[in-house]
């Protein structure tokens, strides 16, 4: 149910940095293309080159431009981000040129020399020729090289978690490194799908171009526009920057270049790193389920299950952030360490007095709040419930 859960948010974000990368290879495959058919020399260098990229393994040239991108920062000033959306835009853009590209060249090459001489003769400048003779007979052999582009580049793009940017990848990575083979399969499936989709519509598109049925052509792109439009609503600017689940609540943008200005404040002001997105998520909580602001004279209970991790921490802090002062300097237990009933749920003590099991002292302090660190975990921006993630309650037992 969890990977389930986020498969829409994720899906949304594959969605937009496929198209946005196949949009932009199309941008420069296109003119190239023409450039190339007319020139010999530029047509060699070109293809060429885009033959040397597809010689580069993925995770290889999306690593290759973090450097690229920071040294470009530091020539300019800063502010261009060297992971997450643009790394990943310029990696499958080049990915997508060879098939775009190849396609269109072998398209304008392959014209009857007989149809261009009889454009010729009635008078038609070159952009004519272009628009009203080359353009239509070469289209069907372009659709297939954009039907191969779109194929690699939904592939291609799950490797984008490794560089910071949500794609479905997040599941199948999250799936390998907490051996969750249900995420692994939720992500390898849904990524699939896509691309076959995809790919059923632009075939669609390219029959009724073969065939000149317009209906038909502009049917299936439409559809195809709908879906991307109705997938890509939760990766909006509107969407929601918090996750609150019970008393804890989250901001999944606070390790992304999106961050809002007061969280990004707030950092500056205590020199915390935080956790970035496609690392895990923070969840923090300043009251117990009935709102009860959390007192360190009182004695609080947390009680379980986490969301899937592969590792996740619980610390006590301070309201300013720091952590919390006591003699036997203990300040939070982590996954492999904590001590946990037969059915894998755990319950910690927070109080000012030793408590037998899991116990968090509190200093006896006014006021505190607990941080809980997940790490490679499928839960994002998209949860919203407690059954999207089960996270553990707090409750106050008593106070002096």
């Amino acid at each position: 149910m969890n990977a389930l859960a986020r498969v829409p948010e994720l899906l949304a974000q594959h969605l937009l940095l496929a198209l946005a990368a196949l949009l932009l290879g199309l941008a420069i495959a296109l003119p190239l293309a023409v450039i190339s058919a007319r020139n010999r020399l530029v047509g060699r260098v070109a293809l060429g080159f885009a033959s040397l990229v597809q010689t580069i393994p993925s995770l290889a040239l999306l690593a290759l431009f973090y450097p690229i991108l920071l040294s470009l920062s530091a020539l300019v000033g800063g502010g261009i981000p060297a992971l997450g959306f643009l790394p990943s835009l310029l990696a499958l853009s080049l990915y997508a040129l060879l098939p775009i590209l190849r396609n269109g060249v072998t398209g304008l090459a392959n014209i009857d020399p007989a149809v261009i001489e009889a454009a010729d003769g009635v008078g038609m400048t070159a952009a004519q020729k272009l628009r009203l003779v080359e353009a239509p007979l070469t289209l069907p052999a372009l659709m297939a090289g954009i039907r191969t582009a779109a194929v690699w580049t939904i592939g291609a793009a799950t490797l984008s978690t490794t560089v910071g940017q949500p794609s479905l990848g997040d599941l199948i990575f999250a799936g390998l490194q907490t051996q969750n083979w249900s995420l692994v399969l939720t992500g390898c499936i849904a990524a699939a799908a896509l691309a076959l989709a995809v790919d059923g519509l632009l075939g669609l598109a390219e029959h009724g171009i073969a065939k000149r049925k317009r209906g038909l052509v502009w049917g299936s792109l439409g559809t195809l526009l709908v879906a991307m439009a109705l997938a890509l609503v939760p990766a909006l600017p509107a969407a929601r920057g918090t996750v609150t689940i019970g008393a804890w609540t989250a901001r999944p943008k606070t390790g992304t270049s999106n961050i809002d200005p007061y969280s990004r404040a707030s950092i500056a002001r205590s020199g915390e790193l935080p956790v970035g997105t496609g690392d895990g998520m923070t969840f923090a909580a300043t009251t117990d389920d009935n709102r009860r602001v959390l007192d360190g004279r009182c004695d609080v209970t947390v009680k379980g299950v986490t969301p899937a991790a592969r590792f996740w921490t619980l610390t006590v802090y301070d309201t300013r952030g720091h952590l919390v002062a006591n003699s036997l300097q203990r300040y939070g237990f982590t996954s492999q360490e904590i001590v946990r009933g037969s059915d894998g749920a755990f319950e910690v003590r927070v109080s000012p007095r030793a408590r037998a099991g899991n116990w968090l002292p509190t200093g006896g302090i006014d006021r505190y709040m607990l941080v809980l660190r997940l790490y490679d975990t499928p839960v994002g921006a998209g949860t919203r419930t407690q059954k999207d993630a089960p996270m553990p309650s707090i409750t106050t037992a008593g106070c002096p």
